[in-house]
């Protein structure tokens, strides 16, 4: 139990620096919409799927992706499918790279992985310059929750940030690179999940 609150406390804490970093910067937090509600029991077993990109930039989908995986695992609160596990079921299901998977396929991947929730995202935009002129790069992402048993979307979230905002507030240090900025731009989505009523898993 005290785990459990600890966790809590964790991510209440950086809600509250996110309040106060959006407030002093003018940028608004992720916007999540809640589409139906999450189911009432914790949700212990997630599927993150491979982000689709719908960028100009070559494999833009690949960094946001893992790592939004790693800063969901390193929540420690949930049990997450391994990227391998889930890559296998989309070649066997032939679901091919920047396709997402049809509501019956959602299904199927649900029962196969045995997860409670599958989370689907996409890349909006990505600018990194790498001509080391010190550009600061910009993502924006669009990600759903969905219901593993049902198939439906419960809710979407949309985030976008540059590398100059963290620049500007607080001190936080440069911001030049999209692994970077997806660091910051997950930890920022995670903590507002969590906000909106999220619960972490129990027996994690």
């Amino acid at each position: 139990m005290g785990k459990l609150v600890k966790k809590i406390f964790n991510y209440s804490l950086n809600v509250l620096l996110l309040v106060v970093v959006g407030g002093c910067s003018g940028v608004s937090l992720p916007h999540v919409r809640q589409m139906a509600p999450l189911p009432p029991h914790s949700l212990c077993k997630i599927a993150v799927l491979p982000f689709i990109n719908d960028t100009n930039f070559v494999d833009g989908d690949i960094i946001p992706y893992r790592v939004f995986m790693s800063e969901l695992n390193r929540s420690d609160s949930f049990h997450l499918s391994q990227e391998g596990d889930i890559r296998s079921l989309y070649r066997e299901m032939s679901i091919f790279p920047g396709q997402s998977p049809d509501y019956d396929q959602i299904r199927v991947l649900s029962d196969r992985l045995n997860v409670d929730l599958l989370i689907s995202g996409s890349i909006v935009e990505m600018v990194e310059d790498r001509s080391g002129r010190g550009k600061p790069p910009l993502l924006s992402v669009n990600l759903s929750i969905i219901d593993g048993k049902t198939g439906m979307i419960l809710w979407t979230t949309y985030h976008r940030r540059a590398g100059a905002e963290y620049r500007k507030i607080m001190h936080f240090g440069l911001v030049n690179t999209i692994t970077s900025l997806s660091q910051k731009m997950s930890r920022e989505i995670i903590a507002s999940w969590f906000e909106e009523g999220l619960k972490v898993c129990n027996n994690s």
